[in-house]
């Protein structure tokens, strides 16, 4: 594997409000983007994928562990050095519509860092633009026209060039396509995949679709309740899941053809049956008192052992892969059925 460029360590983000217990968001989690690689994030909403982008990003404060770029800790920067990191790492998120200042040109926002924070000229700001915007295939006169003018699929690809005009090495995309139409969808991860392989960019790409999140990753990381079920290679996770969370998930992906679509929302509706011993299972978000596996509730192939005891994510040697459960991790008796 090549070098990371960005290392999440044993991260912890918990969130506070007054009188209340603190809600932990974020569990011990830690993952690694080689340069010129693409991992990926999936989880369900509420699994903490878009708090540690956050964390990432400096926009909230872990509780515990550390995110470091190329082997700096990113929070303990100089004010000067935050300004380049705001160059090397940036973020497509998932509203098109709000990433845009509406009373504003389109070429003023896109330009906005290369004007206060790299203090370019006019004229390279220009030149920067147009190749930006040609990269994704939007013309040079799209700076003159205001975001209320285009589709959600054109706004999407201009905070895609907002990002590329500053020449970053980290690009991070929170749920960047899913609020868009299915063929607008295909369309920019196409984009998003032409653009990250042509600049050599290191990607953490967010997403509740297993299916997108395939097609576009080097690596997965799969995400529950703030914690790792399951990590390795884009393939194999997605073809031949360990976890149990991960095969709801691989399940909860639409297939083109209706009777086979029928029969895996049977066979993930089935899996959601109370474990015996374990009490209902719920399809929200139930997280067990600590020390026990967060997806006991609702597992069913759960044991006694997983209310009892946080299962370590093991590692398989000759894939690559790893995986955090009692019953699929190596040297079980037995592992559950893809």
């Amino acid at each position: 594997m090549s070098e990371a460029l960005l290392r999440v360590e044993d991260l912890v983000v918990d969130y506070r409000s007054k009188g209340r217990r603190p809600v932990r968001a974020v569990d011990r989690v830690s993952l690694a983007i080689p340069r010129g690689q693409t991992v990926g994030l999936v989880g369900e909403s509420g699994s903490g994928k878009s708090t540690i982008a956050a964390a990432v990003l400096g926009l909230v404060a872990p509780t515990g562990g550390r995110v470091l770029l190329e082997g700096e800790p990113m929070d303990r920067r100089s004010r000067a050095a935050r300004a380049e990191l705001a160059r090397q790492v940036q973020a497509v998120f998932q509203d098109p519509f709000g990433s845009m200042n509406p009373t504003r040109k389109v070429g003023h926002t896109l330009g906005e860092l290369l004007r206060h924070n790299l203090r370019l000229p006019p004229d390279q700001i220009e030149a920067r633009l147009a190749q930006a915007l040609a990269e994704v295939g939007m013309g040079p006169e799209a700076v003159d026209r205001f975001p209320s003018q285009f589709s959600g699929g054109q706004l999407q690809r201009l905070a895609i060039a907002r990002a590329m005009v500053v020449q970053p090495k980290l690009l991070i995309c929170d749920e960047a396509v899913s609020s868009l139409d299915l063929s607008v969808q295909a369309q920019v991860i196409n984009l998003l995949a032409s653009v990250t392989a042509a600049r050599g960019l290191s990607n953490l790409f967010i997403s509740h679709d297993l299916s997108v999140v395939t097609y576009l990753s080097d690596r997965i990381v799969v995400l529950f309740a703030g914690q790792v079920m399951e990590e390795g290679p884009a393939g194999l996770v997605s073809a031949s899941p360990r976890h149990p969370y991960t095969q709801s998930l691989a399940l909860a992906a639409p297939v083109p053809d209706v009777a086979k679509q029928a029969a895996r929302r049977r066979q993930r509706l089935a899996g959601r049956a109370a474990p015996a011993g374990l009490g209902p299972a719920d399809s929200g978000m139930v997280v067990p008192a600590a020390p026990g596996c967060a997806y006991a509730p609702r597992c069913p192939v759960a044991i006694g052992r997983c209310l009892r005891e946080r299962p370590a994510l093991v590692s398989f040697a000759a894939t690559g892969a790893a995986v955090a459960c009692h019953v699929a991790a190596p040297g079980s008796e037995e592992g559950p059925t893809p």
